[in-house]
């Protein structure tokens, strides 16, 4: 269940990061 999760935020985390490249905090 873990690793299904992870996938999901993994995905919505690429979507952001696009937008935040430049912010530190989503330096990861």
């Amino acid at each position: 269940a873990a690793e299904a999760l992870w996938d999901v935020v993994r995905d919505q985390g690429r979507a952001l990061m696009a937008g935040r490249e430049g912010d530190p905090l989503y330096q990861i």
